[in-house]
């Protein structure tokens, strides 16, 4: 939660510090995002596994990742710090710059070259399984990360996340681009509220919503498994066997590889 709570606190800061200073606000933001979310999803791994966005926690369930208790409990504590890190943001920040950016809420602003709600709920749903179906993936693959390692793995997600800011921010004039954090929409609309703000609001959790499921629905569909010679799929049979041992389920077993002479768990870290 408390990481959760920093998180947005940063993003808003972010979002209107981007419109303020920069002339393109998209590049502003993109670049700063990529830099934030690398840092705290480092910084949040041994606490809360890294999780900062409730469509991520949700596809871990979906995909039996994550029990559905737990799941719960983070999505849960993910909304409760959005709202926290709203408020701090509102305390912190002039009013006239709070109400005339709706607190960088998530909003479809008018605009006659911008888009139609359903346009919207596409542009979200497209950006969120791009964002939640490459954090499952790149994390995750066993042999991903023995080819990368998990200490670049956050600065993969916050490369990602900075390219769906840039790419949906530019679609159209008026439109601010896809959020892809429930959370981080649910924070502004209870800390700053209006029509703006709640009228909309259903865009930004039912398409993320709806992208986990799909992307829950890939990575059961297209296991990483499938890419494997017989030889490794041998190599993780053995290192499933030796994870059981210690404790871990048939799933967090599987997805146990080896480094420097012993077990690392890599499954549970996204953004």
């Amino acid at each position: 939660m408390v990481f959760m709570g920093l998180f947005v606190f940063g993003s808003i800061i972010i979002s209107m510090g981007s419109h303020m200073h920069f002339s393109s606000p998209t590049v502003g933001s993109a670049f700063f995002h990529f830099l934030m979310l690398g840092v705290f999803i480092r910084a949040s791994n041994p606490p809360s596994d890294a999780h900062v966005n409730p469509t991520v926690t949700l596809c871990a369930v979906l995909s039996g990742l994550y029990t559905p208790a737990k799941g719960l409990l983070y999505i849960i504590a993910q909304s409760f710090g959005g709202i926290v890190g709203a408020l701090c943001a509102k305390t912190l920040l002039p009013a006239e710059e709070v109400h005339k950016k709706h607190l960088a809420g998530c909003i479809i602003r008018d605009s006659t070259a911008g888009l139609n709600s359903h346009q919207a709920f596409f542009s979200e749903f497209l950006f969120s399984l791009i964002l939640v179906y490459m954090n499952i993936m790149v994390p995750v693959d066993p042999k991903q990360v023995q080819l990368m390692g998990l200490q670049f793995a956050p600065f993969y997600i916050g490369m990602i996340a900075a390219l769906c800011i840039y790419v949906s921010g530019s679609i159209a004039p008026g439109y601010g681009g896809a959020f892809m954090n429930p959370a981080r929409c649910i924070g502004p609309a209870a800390a700053f509220g209006g029509a703006e703000l709640l009228d909309n609001l259903w865009i930004f959790l039912c398409a993320p919503v709806l992208a986990a499921v799909v992307a829950a629905a890939l990575y059961r569909g297209i296991p990483p498994d499938h890419r494997r010679s017989a030889s490794e799929s041998k190599v993780d049979e053995q290192y499933r066997g030796k994870g059981k041992s210690l404790g871990y389920g048939d799933e967090e077993a599987g997805l146990a590889s080896s480094a420097d002479g012993g077990l690392k768990q890599v499954l549970h870290h996204e953004a």
